[in-house]
């Protein structure tokens, strides 16, 4: 007990920032990261799209990573915010939940689809992840690489093409009509993922979605 004890006062003497809530007025780095009273805070089990990053719909390319980080300046602007200090990453930035005038903003970028549950860290916010795919709601509403595969690298595939024999131009093809998500479970199969001791069922689009928290998805035969 007492090595516990030795061990987390010399963690706080390390890193002062986890000793107390941080509060102020926030400035929007990107759709998951702040400042607040100088501090750069990494919000908490969520991972947004990064400010470079694009996301599709239809065949259309659009700067989801800039509307993610235009939809976190909307949830502070003008609003104090308040920061409860969870850990502090390998870049010396702290790791937070933040909420503005009381509402949990983390919650609310993955609720209205603007970032995804971080399951590396937390499994917090997976029902709010849930239900924004189901309503197909901010980057829901097409295709989109996950940002953790996005920074290794991964990009969208391109837009499939056809050729018309008419007049000789390239065209792109739309995607198949979207089905019901409860038909593009793989071929029917339920994908688990453990985070800690909890089983979690997810399932993604395989039209729509590169994500390494799942397995390739199966082609129909």
């Amino acid at each position: 007990m007492r090595a516990l004890a030795l061990a987390a006062a010399l963690l706080l003497f390390a890193f002062p920032a986890l000793a107390q809530d941080i509060t102020g007025r926030a400035r929007v780095i990107d759709g998951d990261t702040i400042d607040v009273a100088g501090q750069r805070i990494r919000l908490h089990g969520i991972d947004a799209p990064e400010k470079a990053q694009t996301c599709r719909i239809e065949v259309v390319p659009w700067a989801c990573g800039i509307a993610a980080w235009g939809e976190l300046v909307q949830l502070v602007a003008g609003r104090d915010v308040t920061c409860e200090t969870r850990d502090i990453d390998r870049y010396q930035r702290v790791v937070a939940v933040c909420a503005a005038d009381g509402r949990d903003i983390n919650a609310a970028m993955v609720a209205q689809g603007w970032a995804l549950a971080y399951l590396q860290s937390s499994d917090d916010y997976v029902p709010q992840e849930g239900k924004a795919r189901e309503a197909h709601l901010g980057m829901w509403r097409g295709e989109f690489v996950a940002p953790w595969d996005w920074r290794r690298g991964d990009r969208l595939a391109a837009a499939p093409t056809t050729h018309n024999s008419l007049t000789g131009r390239v065209a792109h093809r739309a995607p198949r009509q979207r089905e019901p998500l409860s038909r593009m479970l793989f071929a029917g199969e339920a994908v688990g993922i453990k985070v800690g001791s909890s089983l979690h069922v997810l399932c993604h689009d395989p039209l729509h979605v590169r994500d390494s928290r799942l397995p390739p998805a199966k082609q129909p035969a």
